[in-house]
C-alpha cells in the first residue's frame, strides 16, 4: 500500500496522536488549525490556517477532533469536500488483503443498530480513541507492557503499539491472527510485531508472572471456556500495582448485544424464555448456547478471591436504549483492577 499525501485538520493533543499514529502508511503534509498560536513550524511538522488548504484541493483532509461538525462545515464553506473523520479514515481502505479476510469472515447482516459493514470498518480501524480515554491515557505512554486478552482484529493492540506501547495480544481465532498479520503487511508496519500477535487462551496465558504493566479484556470474558480461570490468570501475570481494565456484558440486561435484540426480560433469570425468543426470531442459538452469563455481582465475588482492588465504572457506562417505545437500561461490567500483590 503506497503512502497517500493527506493534510491533518487540529494539531491539538489527537492531532499529534493521529500524526504518529499514521506514519507508517500516510505522508502527512502538514496541519492546519483555526488557532494562530499554533501556527507555525516545529521539528516534527508545520502548521498553517485553514484557508491554505485551499491550494490542495486534491488532497483528503482528516478531521482529528472529536467535535468534528464545526470542521466539516468549515471545510464545505471553503469548497474543499475532500475530508474524513479519523475514526472513520480505514472505512476507506475496502481491497486490501486483511480486509478481504475480514469480509469473508464477518457477514454483512444487521446487528442490532449496527450492519456488518460497521463492525468491520471499526475493527479494519486502530485510529479508536476510546481507547485511551482520559482516565486510561497515564497506562497507555511509551515503555509500559501491554496485554490485550483476547485481541480479536488488533484495533486495541495496533493503537498501543503506534503510540509506542511494548503492547502483545492474544486471542485463539485463527482468521483474526491471519488478518493481523495481513494487515502489517498491508500498512508497512514493522514486521516484528507479528510477534505480538499470540494464538493462545485465557485460561492459560503463555507469560511470565507479573509481566504486565497494563491487561486489557474488552468483551471476551463471556467467551471464554472458563471466565475464573482467565481472571485468575490476567491477575498473574500483572505486575504489582498494575492495572487491568476489564469490559464485558452484564446478563441482568433485557439487551443481547450479540444479536442486537430485547424482550424485556432479564437474560441470567430468564435462558428458556430468550431460547425461544431466539428462536422465534429466527436467530441461531449458535452464539447463546456457548456464552457465559456473567454478571457484575459474579465477577466480583470472583474478584474477592484474588489479591486486587477494584474501581467501578458502571455508573459511567449505564446507557439507556428505546426499543419498540418503551426504554432499557443497559449495564455493562465495566471495571478498573489494581494488582495489590
Amino acid at each position: 500500500m503506497g503512502k497517500e499525501p493527506v493534510i491533518l485538520f487540529g494539531a491539538g493533543k489527537i492531532g499529534k496522536q493521529c500524526a504518529q499514529m499514521l506514519r507508517f502508511d500516510k505522508e502527512i503534509l502538514f496541519f492546519i488549525d483555526n488557532d494562530s498560536k499554533k501556527w507555525g513550524g516545529t521539528s516534527h511538522f508545520t502548521v498553517y490556517p485553514v484557508e491554505h488548504a485551499k491550494a490542495y484541493p486534491d488532497i483528503r483532509i482528516i478531521i482529528t477532533m472529536l467535535d468534528f461538525a464545526p470542521a466539516v462545515m468549515q471545510l464545505e464553506t471553503m469548497g474543499l469536500h475532500s475530508y474524513v473523520y479519523f475514526e472513520d479514515l480505514y472505512a476507506w481502505q475496502l481491497n486490501c488483503p486483511s480486509r478481504q479476510i475480514m469480509d469473508q469472515h464477518i457477514a454483512e447482516r444487521s446487528i442490532g443498530q449496527y450492519t456488518g459493514r460497521d463492525v468491520k470498518n471499526a475493527w479494519m480501524n486502530h485510529m479508536r480513541w476510546h481507547y485511551q480515554d482520559s482516565s486510561f491515557e497515564p497506562l497507555f505512554v511509551a515503555g509500559k507492557k501491554y496485554l490485550d486478552m483476547g485481541c480479536g482484529c488488533g484495533t486495541s493492540l495496533f493503537h498501543a503499539l503506534l503510540l509506542g506501547v511494548d503492547g502483545y495480544g492474544l486471542d485463539c481465532c485463527q482468521w483474526k491472527a491471519d488478518f493481523c498479520k495481513q494487515k502489517i503487511d498491508d500498512f508497512s508496519f514493522p514486521q516484528e510485531w507479528k510477534k505480538r500477535f499470540v494464538w493462545g487462551y485465557g485460561e492459560q496465558l503463555p507469560f511470565k508472572d507479573r509481566f504486565f504493566d497494563v491487561v486489557t479484556c474488552w468483551y471476551v470474558l463471556e467467551h471464554v471456556t472458563d471466565w475464573k480461570a482467565c481472571l485468575r490468570e490476567m491477575v498473574r501475570v500483572t505486575r504489582q500495582g498494575g492495572v487491568i481494565l476489564l469490559n464485558a456484558p452484564d446478563y441482568r440486561n433485557t439487551y443481547e448485544e450479540h444479536y442486537g435484540l430485547d424482550n424485556g426480560l432479564s437474560i441470567v433469570d430468564h435462558l428458556e424464555e430468550w431460547r425461544t425468543y431466539l428462536t422465534e426470531q429466527h436467530e441461531s442459538l449458535e452464539i447463546f448456547d456457548t456464552l457465559n452469563f456473567i454478571t457484575k455481582d459474579m465477577v466480583l465475588a470472583e474478584l474477592g478471591n484474588l489479591p486486587v482492588k477494584i474501581f467501578d465504572r458502571e455508573g459511567d457506562r449505564v446507557q439507556v436504549h428505546r426499543v419498540k417505545g418503551k426504554l432499557r437500561i443497559h449495564r455493562r461490567i465495566d471495571l478498573v483492577i489494581t494488582v495489590a500483590s
